[in-house]
């Protein structure tokens, strides 16, 4: 405990780097071992002596009681073992909300703050696809993609991650303090810095970066050239993580960030949320499925991803510095598996029922073709058409296509039709 507060205090308060810090709480044994590094870096100290250390690391830590944050240093049994696969894992990260999410397996949904139409459907219907999946939205909090991923989560009474360049004291942008809210209470928001930071420009590729290292895959919906969610990706590949980009417009300023991680092989194009990785059956289905979230449990047990799922059985997995991290099913070349429904699920019989909604979007789209926007005036309720191209999609009777345009690829006949959905 005395270790722990001489670094606490000294952390806070930004008297020392992090990789000194991190040095002695690697290898102090006995307070000697304080006592030598205090004199080392007595220049560095601004109060008169160790005790005035640990006093002082008392009160500061009253405010972090007063926010219900939490400090967790590296070592400790809270400390997320997937941040140990980074060349430089963090010393420590502050906490607000559930610690207890920090193992699961958790998805990057990052891009731009100004969001086209065509990104927020496509980042909605990629985030209720995770979660069916079994993955836990992972963002920044900001406008745009991260703003609409985190609520998407939400609308399910899901968990999500929102990892902040501030201290968690603070809510920002202020337009997004409801998110915040929401993960004090049902999430978690995570911080690299301590209680008291404020937003500065050097600060958010470092929380890019955390972003990365908590999820086991990064997706970009829609960014620019130079746009902080490419920071997430680079991050993402040089921890041998997949990035996923979902096919945007060419010669769009908004999309081009995107397209040249895809020019440049860096990426794996996102058409459908069959492109996803799936999580090896052990990570699946995560503990807060059912019991926190009732809308989401129904939407995966109408898509066939519930617990009558018969997954293939994981290959062996190496050993690695934690065996507890999440991890994506394996081919035989290593490469992350793509989903595959007939794998997971029973096929549905030919004479499947269909909802009314359903039934329109089907005779619509034996016309031929049609872009998002056609399909989404065929319903007035914006949740409702999401979930229900969703599970068309997933049930493999619709697709969306590299052309950002929906198509029919399954046969559907009159008497299928006829069939209604109880």
């Amino acid at each position: 405990m005395l270790l722990r507060d001489f670094v606490f205090l000294l952390w806070h308060e930004s008297w020392v780097g992090s990789a000194a810090l991190q040095h002695l709480l690697r290898t102090a044994k006995t307070e000697e071992d304080i006592e030598r590094f205090w004199m080392t870096n007595a220049n560095k100290m601004r109060l008169k002596s160790i005790d005035a250390v640990l006093l002082a690391a008392q009160e500061v830590r009253e405010r972090y009681h007063y926010y219900h944050a939490h400090v967790i240093f590296e070592g400790e049994a809270r400390y997320p073992p997937q941040l140990m696969e980074s060349r430089r894992p963090p010393l420590a990260i502050v906490l607000r909300g559930n610690a207890d999410l920090l193992s699961q397996a958790q998805i990057a949904i990052v891009g731009s703050r100004d969001i086209a139409p065509a990104a927020i459907e496509a980042t909605q219907l990629i985030c209720s696809a995770a979660l069916c999946l079994g993955y836990i939205p992972c963002s920044g909090g900001a406008l745009g993609v991260d703003a609409v991923a985190h609520r998407q989560a939400m609308q399910y009474g899901a968990p999500t991650v929102l990892v902040t360049a501030t201290g968690v004291d603070s809510q920002y942008p202020k337009e997004n303090a409801d998110i915040y809210e929401y993960c004090y209470e049902r999430g978690a928001v995570l911080s690299l810095f301590p209680l008291g930071a404020k937003a500065q420009r050097e600060c958010f590729p470092t929380r890019n970066t955390l972003i990365a290292s908590l999820s086991r895959a990064c997706v970009i919906t829609q960014c620019r050239e130079g746009s902080g969610a490419l920071y997430t990706a680079r991050a993402s590949l040089q921890l041998n993580r997949p990035v996923y980009v979902a096919s945007g417009l060419p010669f769009h300023a908004q999309y081009a960030g995107g397209l040249a991680l895809l020019s440049n092989k860096q990426a794996n194009i996102l058409c459908s949320s069959r492109d996803l990785p799936r999580l090896c059956p052990k990570f699946y289905p995560p503990l807060w499925f059912k019991t926190h979230s009732p809308k989401l449990a129904q939407l995966s047990e109408r898509l066939g991803l519930g617990d009558e799922q018969e997954s293939p059985k994981p290959k062996k997995q190496t050993k690695t510095r934690q065996n507890s991290i999440p991890r994506l099913a394996k081919t035989k070349n290593e490469a992350p598996e793509q989903l595959s429904f007939s794998s997971m699920v029973k096929s549905p019989p030919l004479a499947r029922a269909f909802t009314a909604l359903e039934r329109e979007i089907v005779l619509r789209l034996k016309e031929g073709t049609a872009n998002l926007e056609t399909l989404l005036a065929l319903s007035h309720s914006h949740d409702e058409n999401s979930a229900t191209l969703l599970a068309l999609e997933l049930d493999g009777i619709i697709e969306l296509g590299m052309d950002r345009r929906y198509s029919l690829v399954r046969h559907v006949t009159d008497l299928d039709l006829a069939m209604e959905a109880n």
